[in-house]
């Protein structure tokens, strides 16, 4: 049996896309296990930096403090005052304890280790002369006495807090040469992503030349009968005018347009009066194509930027976009009536109607497809209570976004 040439050619396609679909699991997956890898160890060092930073920030805050509040201490006459300052000075040297267990419980790398030990030589050399002077301060009225030793221990403190600098700056440093590294191995790791791609890619379009003919052909096809999908999905069959999923959309789109860049815009809301009559009159024929005739002459009085959407039955809404005033609103509504409310032939008959307008101007700062909708659909009710065949604006335009 001879064997069919497409099915041979479909065979050594398939295998040879699945073969390069192999090929690129294989290595997204390597490349994520390897990223991930990388990631949580760079986590932990990043997490483990943080900590010995924060740790020793704090420890220089609470040495900082407490020598501010040995100093207050020193000048309040108040003895309740200087009470409140111990225990707060109290209180630091806890802070100051906590984050040193914080910082030796991190790991440390050989330099840091020998800051930290100079660090609790220095401060448990100075610490009984400091608590010694605290506690003398709360059992006197006045810290003159004791002013050449707060002075000797605040300068004692300075040498604490140089250690505690150098510390911090050398974090600031670790802190620095990660961020180096995660640049480096990222680059690696993508550089190595973007070879293997490159010759994965190769391959794939050895494979690819051979079928794009046949595949253009039929994504011709595919797209075209998209397109058309598309265009009846969002278009009125009757008139060929964009319909209300078409407008919700679109809306939305000029809304957020007008609000970036303060342009001033308008929402018509059209309902034909009288066309019932039309047809119970003249049968439904003849309002189908009324309909029709109607939708041409609103698109003639507009601009091309400009865009008239049929909601169903006689019922229309025109988007007008960057106006220079509020009066081109208006002045288009008055046109759109002139012209509506004259009589057209049609089918041989000839047929007159008339519309209301309803008019909001758009953006306001909370404006939605369905609050600018029910705006101008709340004016077109209010042209058709005061007569019919006029319009009505709806003033609800913030003056934040006037147009200028």
């Amino acid at each position: 049996m001879t064997r069919n040439p497409i099915s041979a050619q479909s065979a050594v396609l398939y295998t040879g896309f699945g073969l390069l679909l192999v090929a690129i699991v294989s290595l997204g997956v390597f490349s994520y296990e390897r990223l991930l890898s990388n990631s949580e160890a760079l986590a932990e060092l990043s997490e483990n930096n943080h900590q010995k930073q924060t740790a020793a920030m704090n420890m220089r805050i609470a040495i900082r403090e407490r020598a501010i509040l040995l100093w207050h201490m020193s000048l309040t006459e108040d003895p309740f005052a200087r009470d409140d300052h111990f225990q707060t000075f109290m209180e630091y040297g806890s802070f100051y304890l906590e984050s040193h267990m914080s910082l030796v419980s991190s790991e440390l790398d050989q330099e840091e280790l020998i800051l930290l030990e100079r660090l609790d030589t220095e401060v448990n050399a100075r610490a009984p002369k400091l608590r010694g002077i605290a506690d003398g301060l709360t059992a006197m009225s006045g810290g003159d006495e004791h002013i050449n030793s707060i002075v000797e221990v605040l300068s004692d403190q300075t040498v604490i807090s140089n250690i505690l600098d150098s510390l911090i700056k050398r974090q600031h440093r670790n802190n620095e040469q990660l961020q180096k590294e995660t640049t480096k191995l990222a680059t690696q790791q993508l550089y190595q992503i973007i070879v293997w791609m490159s010759i994965i890619v190769i391959l794939g379009i050895v494979f690819a030349r051979i079928s794009v003919n046949q595949a253009n052909n039929q994504a011709d096809k595919l797209a075209d009968a998209n397109a058309e999908l598309e265009r009846i999905a969002r278009h009125d069959p009757l008139t060929g005018l964009p319909n209300r999923l078409f407008m919700n959309d679109y809306i939305a789109q000029v809304i957020i347009e007008a609000k970036r860049y303060n342009k001033l815009g308008a929402l018509l809301f059209i309902d034909l009066d009288g066309f019932k009559s039309i047809n119970d009159v003249y049968g439904h024929d003849i309002g189908d194509k009324y309909l029709i005739a109607i939708a041409g002459l609103m698109q003639q009085k507009l601009r091309q930027a400009d865009i008239v959407i049929r909601l169903g039955g006689d019922e229309f809404v025109i988007v007008l976009t960057e106006l220079k005033n509020r009066t081109n609103a208006t002045t288009v509504a008055e046109k759109l009536l002139s012209k509506l409310s004259s009589e057209i032939e049609v089918g041989g008959h000839q047929v007159k109607a008339s519309a209301s307008i309803g008019i909001c101007y758009y953006p306001n700062k909370n404006d939605t497809v369905d609050s600018l909708l029910r705006c101008a659909d709340d004016a077109m009710y209010q042209a058709k209570q005061q007569g019919k065949n006029q319009f009505h604006v709806d003033e609800h335009i913030s003056p934040d976004y006037n147009a200028r």
